[in-house]
């Protein structure tokens, strides 16, 4: 969902992990999928948001919201137009400098072992049926899973939950974080969705995050900005993310 919006220029909302229902969906890897939307604004999203849920308090304001950027582990993977637009909106939006856990470290990593653990076993129908017939990358991914010990998956779950255990409190003050949207531009071509660096871990974490744009790349694509929130502060993250809309449109 974020990276998407991000190279497309829309805002996107990816959800507390469940929040929307997933039926009806090919499963990748259960324990990370998120059903999201896009939206001209985050108005709009939280509107969407709001009729699929019956839920309706996900279009309030905030005033002045305390926003940390964070720079996350992977920040040498952003590239420097990226890195460049977001220190500019970090000044813009008066964001403090914000420090992930050290026990975080190592996330991306759990993810890369859960997504492809569950992902084979997801696949294994068609992986085990028509072989022949899946992407090479795709059955490079699925042969990798099979290949995975489960106690090497176990121990990516355990690293997992225990950071979502403490998710609120690394919080600290802040109501939400920023980071980059994307590492940078769309890239060219079809054969690649870009990368996921700096999507990965806020999807394992279940955080709800918002994409919103904030400016364009050398080449004249989009950037988009990412805002992320505590589990199950979908209506706060949201709040948050009108209020940074806002303010960069004002630039």
């Amino acid at each position: 969902m974020i990276r998407p919006a991000s190279y497309c220029g829309v805002v996107a909302c990816k959800p507390t992990y469940n929040l929307l229902p997933r039926a009806g969906v090919h499963p990748n890897a259960d324990s990370l999928d998120t059903v999201g939307v896009y939206g001209r604004s985050v108005e709009d999203v939280a509107f969407f948001l709001e009729a699929l849920t019956r839920r309706n308090d996900l279009q309030g304001s905030l005033e002045r919201p305390r926003i940390g950027a964070c720079r996350t582990f992977e920040w040498e993977l952003v590239e420097p137009p990226m890195a460049a637009a977001f220190e500019a909106a970090a000044r813009k939006l008066d964001a403090a400098r914000f420090h992930l856990p050290d026990s975080w470290r190592g996330l991306r990593e759990s993810q890369a072992i859960i997504i492809r653990y569950e992902g084979a076993r997801s696949l294994a129908d068609e992986y085990r049926r028509f072989p022949d017939l899946l992407d090479p990358g795709l059955h490079r991914r699925c042969e990798e899973g099979y290949a995975t010990d489960v106690r090497q998956y176990q121990d990516a779950l355990s690293h997992a939950a225990g950071c979502r255990h403490g998710l609120a409190e690394a919080f600290g003050g802040c109501d939400v974080l920023i980071a980059p949207a994307a590492t940078g531009e769309a890239p060219k071509g079809l054969g690649s969705t870009g990368n996921v660096a700096m999507n990965v871990v806020w999807t394992l974490l279940h955080a709800p995050c918002v994409s919103v744009p904030m400016g364009r790349g050398p080449s004249g694509l989009p950037l988009g900005l990412q805002v992320i929130g505590r589990i199950g502060e979908d209506a706060r993250t949201l709040a948050c993310a009108r209020w940074i809309e806002e303010r960069l449109k004002a630039q």
